[in-house]
């Protein structure tokens, strides 16, 4: 609990975070010519493997357990060729869904910004609900992961660095009003994503 309060601390006062440095534990991101990798360290019941992205043929959700540090993680390797097909094609079958839950996703970037709404895909674990998701529109791309982040009923949102350039919103969420559905979710400006 000391933890988790010492990371909300930090995110009010510093107001952002910034991948692949020491001052934030998570979430870390890597591009390659080919793909993006999202690593969040999550604690649930997920079981190890890989999970597959619906709509996202190339991609995957990748749980695993680090055996340096005994940490969980969940890894979403997402193909940009994926990414900018449904960008360039958009697939009428990924309904528009909020965070599991039915609370509004905060969404940083173009259309939707309101309405707390995106299209979706549902990621199918071995857990019976609090899915993982991966959510895409026109101007943002984003991946919820659920996870126990140990407060009830917000959301604590704040801006998210890659190499101190501004590409999005992290969010930390805690459970609703039934005690599910809590996680972790960053939405990404899809420009970055993509150049």
């Amino acid at each position: 609990m000391k933890f988790i309060f010492m990371i909300i601390l930090s995110l009010l006062t510093i107001g952002k975070v910034y991948s692949q440095t020491n001052k934030a534990p998570s979430p870390e991101i890597r591009k390659t010519r080919d793909f993006i990798l999202i690593k969040v360290e999550i604690k649930n019941e997920i079981a190890v493997g890989n999970y597959r992205i619906p709509f996202y043929p190339n991609s995957f959700l990748e749980i695993r357990e680090d055996l340096f540090d005994y940490k969980k993680y969940g890894i979403f390797r997402i193909s940009l060729n994926d990414v900018r097909s449904i960008d360039e094609y958009p697939n009428p079958n990924m309904r528009s869904r909020m965070l599991p839950g039915g609370r509004k996703i905060p969404i940083p970037f173009g259309d939707g910004v309101g309405n707390g709404l995106l299209p979706s895909s549902i990621i199918q674990t071995n857990l019976l609900e609090n899915e993982a998701y991966v959510y895409q529109n026109r101007y943002n791309f984003g991946v919820f992961i659920p996870s126990d982040t140990g407060f009830d009923n917000m959301i604590i949102t704040t801006r998210y660095y890659y190499h101190r350039e501004y590409v999005g919103d992290y969010s930390i969420v805690g459970i609703d009003e039934s005690g599910s559905n809590s996680g972790e979710l960053l939405m990404l400006d899809l420009n970055f994503i993509l150049h």
